[in-house]
């Protein structure tokens, strides 16, 4: 293991959303907007408050679901023939025979027939010849009128969605032809990758052509596996206009109310990377220097209203140059520019040296610029591997963060993009044709992201930037193709390590690992013995991965390494002090779920109901379900809060929640019941995560889940608890639950029951028993509800281990229905209340300092502690530089369990700056500490 980044733990996605507030409000009505035109079943479906449900910020979310929603258009246009009906359709075998070096689009743009007109010329070289015609990608809807070869007249047919041009003669392997296309037509809107629009009544045209549009607006190879050498853009618009293209800017010419812009870009380019934008833009350029000396053009054509904010951003796009250059290599481009042109859509798209951006936002920038090495210099050869983009390009939004706010602000960017769930990174071929797959946020783009945070930890920082630096700049790389496997090469070369299992588990599995340990110690002589079991729970596949291990002493932390594989593996460590806690990858270096131990639970104080839903976005929906009692059936409860207490405070219903934030396993282990009300709102999903739900189960507790998007919740592991199976798509929409057990009674919805995982009526546990059908909505019935009651029950609770899920938006069922159900549930089938087993013990023997909560926090943070015996303790905050904050305890305290807060303010009364900032407790010659992160 080579030296190790030190970053810091205790971020969460809280610090991010914070972040990225600001341009989810002005962004939002953008992408329903958009989404409205696209998508309009979807739409129609969702409220607001939906489509935010994600923590994923909106430019990707958006950049992802508009980029994808012209390939789902594009399967349902090629119906009619083409080269095999379906879209996307592979390189055929005479596409492959050839590779373009030179495209010249010579256009005429008139919006105010909004018709394209031109002629294409492209270059080739025969790689398998003979050769004697060229097929190329070109939609119906652009008419064909003349081609050539070597300049002579040339036969062309064009019966589908792709031409065919007779060369003038064939041509051997390794000879070079030209060919000339004259075509016009209306780009057909169901690509929706050219377009004719108007902003305050000037036209606006663009472009966006990935994955596969290029072809509705321009004949070529439409594959990003075939780079041309190089691309000149000939655009003549109405003299009023301006364009932005690839490249370099070689000359303008005026004729009449015709004005000619002529872009020529020398480096290998895909197709859909061509680009053309024209508006009444401002144009305005800042320089950004090289590494290597001299000056590059940095330019902005922005709306004229908006030109005070690109040039601001401008500006900072020099600042992101540098960061990346810094940590990639130099700006791929440098001898030409980096252009920012504005265009309608929402999010933003790659174009090389000129991307396209719905609006001035640095994160979008540090986006799309990142794409400029990893996706545009070295483009993944086939979307199957559209990670090698997306996934690296979200990436370096972190590292921007982290290059202006330190660690901890690549912690909470990095920690934002967790994903639990279903689905490969890789897309499988048969599912190109699928908008989702390919633009899917969670997969292409945070787990992406996530691949390379983890070869970061694994690694370290020196050699994981080489590898970055190593892949971008490699000869049979650089400004050609990737896939992964090219990537693993480079960086086993560049590491030393086999990294086989790394790529194979991380790239072609779906889900992630679940891991559960146990451990023991005992002295020995001067130093303890550490017995340390680490078993990995998931049904998917084991993982292969070095683990970080934490044990905190009586003298203080102790860090591990242990290399881990199996279902269940034994390591003996040796510590210097007596351990009292062990931690598995406490800095989250792993995208994966812990069970952690529950300890000894006591199951003494009844049901604890735990609010998954925001108060912010769902507001009268969620606070009149608690008003009806309906997620509780009327039956008394604690209560957890997920998120900071709404802005009017909680309904009478409601009692004071025990904490808000993650949910300790202590606090766990009290009930016999834990109601969770979930909602996949990125919070909830990761309190949940690491809340020791399956530990729980199996000493005896029941739970019962309420809520949508069941396979986030119920990952691998947790879902073989009741064995489900999932079928359909994760998100369907559902119109009732009919009762299929004689305790139910059948639910109708309030509302759209949106983004509702199903599953099928059959199970993989003879205990499981089916709770709701959906009989409406599939063409086979579908399960909404399931109850498990092992057999034998829990191991210290013989009648407990309950498990029962009841898939949809629980606010949105009837309250009255849902609350009969609970109501049964807990009764009948949970047999609530339960007799307690005993009084909580005293912790008695054992100094502790908790875990704060909740952490990250505002505006304050509990922190529990415990005395082994009575003595003076000293509970203290400092910031990361070691000075003192706060003093919270400087007194005797007795034996046992106690808590201090801690509201942010310092011994002067004033509030402190958001931060990292270190619990330290004295007590009993022990010194023990924790992180706590404030966010403004």
């Amino acid at each position: 293991m080579s030296a190790q980044l030190e970053l810091l733990p205790g971020t969460s996605r809280a610090l991010a959303l914070a972040r990225r507030a600001r341009h989810a409000v002005r962004t939002a009505m953008r992408l329903l907007c958009a989404l409205s035109a696209l998508l309009p079943a979807v739409a129609a479906a969702q409220s607001v408050a939906d489509v935010d449900d994600n923590p994923v910020p909106l430019h990707r979310r958006e950049e992802a679901a508009l980029k994808g929603a012209a390939l789902s258009r594009m399967r349902a246009l090629r119906k009619d023939g083409g080269r095999s009906g379906v879209m996307p359709a592979a390189v055929s075998p005479n596409q492959a025979s050839y590779d373009v070096t030179w495209y010249k689009l010579v256009l005429d743009l008139d919006p105010s027939t909004q018709i394209v007109a031109g002629t294409v010329t492209m270059r080739a070289r025969v790689v398998s010849g003979p050769l004697s015609a060229v097929e190329l990608d070109l939609d119906l809807t652009m008419a064909v009128s003349a081609a050539r070869a070597a300049g002579l007249p040339a036969v062309f047919s064009h019966p589908g969605a792709v031409l065919t041009v007779n060369l003038d003669r064939a041509y051997a392997t390794g000879e070079a032809f030209t060919i000339d296309v004259d075509y016009a037509g209306t780009p057909n809107p169901v690509y929706g990758s050219f377009g004719f629009d108007t902003r305050l009544s000037q036209p606006l045209i663009w472009s966006l052509s990935e994955p596969f549009g290029a072809r509705a607006w321009w004949p070529c190879k439409d594959d990003p596996s075939d780079k041309a050498d190089s691309v000149r853009v000939v655009a003549t618009v109405p003299s009023n206009l301006i364009v932005a293209s690839n490249g370099v800017l070689t000359g303008t010419t005026l004729a009449g109310v015709k004005k000619t812009y002529s872009w020529n870009h020398r480096y290998p380019i895909a197709a859909y990377l061509v680009s053309v934008t024209a508006h009444p833009f401002t144009v305005q350029t800042v320089n950004y220097a090289p590494l290597a000396g001299g000056s590059m053009p940095v330019t902005v054509w922005s709306y004229p209203d908006q030109a005070a904010s690109a040039f601001a951003l401008a500006n900072t796009t020099v600042q992101i140059l540098g960061v990346y250059a810094a940590r990639f290599g130099e700006y791929p481009f440098t001898t030409e520019k980096y252009g920012q042109a504005q265009f309608p859509w929402g999010g933003g798209m790659e174009h090389q040296t000129c991307t396209s951006l719905c609006c001035w936002d640095a994160n979008l920038i540090s986006h799309e610029l990142g794409h400029q090495w990893f996706g545009d210099a070295v483009t993944c050869r086939s979307f199957s591997d559209i990670w090698l983009n997306e996934g690296f390009a979200t990436y370096c939004e972190a590292l921007w963060d982290e290059s202006q706010g330190g660690t901890a602000a690549y912690w909470a960017n990095i920690l934002a993009d967790r994903y639990y769930g279903s689905g490969t990174i890789w897309v499988p071929p048969a599912d190109l044709g699928n908008f989702n797959r390919i633009f899917d946020g969670n997969l292409s783009y945070n787990k992406g992201a996530w691949v390379l945070h983890m070869l970061r930890g694994i690694v370290g920082d020196t050699t994981f930037f080489n590898i970055l630096r190593t892949y971008e700049a490699s000869p049979t790389l650089r400004y050609g193709t990737a896939t992964t496997a090219d990537l693993q090469a480079v960086a086993e070369t560049v590491s030393g390590l086999d990294l086989s299992d790394f790529f194979h588990d991380w790239i072609y599995v779906p889900y992630c690992p679940t891991y559960s340990h146990t451990w023991s110690a005992t002295p020995n002589g001067g130093s303890w013995n550490l017995t340390l079991t680490i078993e990995q729970l998931q049904s998917q596949e084991l993982y292969t991965m070095p683990i970080r291990v934490r044990v905190t002493t009586l003298a203080g932390i102790e860090e591990f390494v242990v290399q881990n594989s199996l279902a269940s593996q034994t390591y003996a460590l040796t510590t210097a002090a007596q351990p009292l806690i062990v931690d598995l990858d406490p800095d989250q270096w792993i995208l994966r779920t812990i069970e952690n131990p529950i300890g000894t639970p006591t199951f003494h104080r009844g049901v604890l109901v735990v609010n998954g839903v925001s108060w912010s976005s769902y507001g009268a929906e969620i606070t009149t379900a608690f008003q009806d009692s309906a997620f509780s059936g009327r039956s008394p409860f604690s209560f957890w809060d997920c998120f900071p207490p709404p802005a009017g405070g909680y309904v009478a219903q409601v009692p004071a929640p025990l904490g808000n934030g993650a949910l300790p396993a202590s606090v766990l282990g009290q009930f016999s019941t834990v109601i969770w009300v979930g909602n996949n709102f990125g919070v909830d999903l990761d309190v949940w995560t690491n809340a020791a739900i399956l530990s729980y189960l199996k000493v005896g507790g029941n739970v019962l889940l309420l809520g949508r998007q069941g396979q986030d919740f119920l990952t691998p592991a947790r879902a073989s608890y009741p064995g489900i199976r999932w079928a359909e798509s994760p998100t369907n929409t559902i119109q009732s639950a009919t009762a299929a057990h004689p305790a139910m009674v059948t639910m109708s919805p309030l509302g759209p029951q949106t983004l509702v995982a199903v599953f099928e009526t059959g199970f993989d546990r003879s205990e499981s028993t089916l709770l709701f059908s959906e009989t409406q909505s599939f063409a086979t019935t579908r399960a909404l509800g399931v109850w498990r009651h092992p057999l034998g029950g829990g191991t210290q609770r013989h009648s407990g281990g309950h498990f029962a899920h009841i898939a949809g938006r629980p606010y949105r069922w009837t309250h009255a229905s849902l609350r009969t159900n609970i109501q049964a549930i807990l009764q009948q089938l949970f047999h609530e209340p339960a007799t307690p087993t005993a009084a909580p013990p005293a912790l008695v023997g054992v100094t502790r300092l908790q875990p704060p909560a909740p952490n990250p926090f505002n505006p304050r943070v509990e922190v529990r502690f415990s005395l082994a015996r009575a003595g003076r303790m000293r509970l203290a905050v400092y910031d990361l530089r070691g000075r003192l904050v706060r003093t919270l305890v400087d007194a005797v305290q007795p034996a046992g369990e106690d808590a201090a807060v801690w509201d942010g303010l310092d011994d002067g009364g004033a509030a402190v700056a958001s931060g990292v900032y270190t619990l330290r407790m004295d007590a009993a010659g022990q010194m023990l500490q924790q992180k706590a992160t404030l966010i403004r």
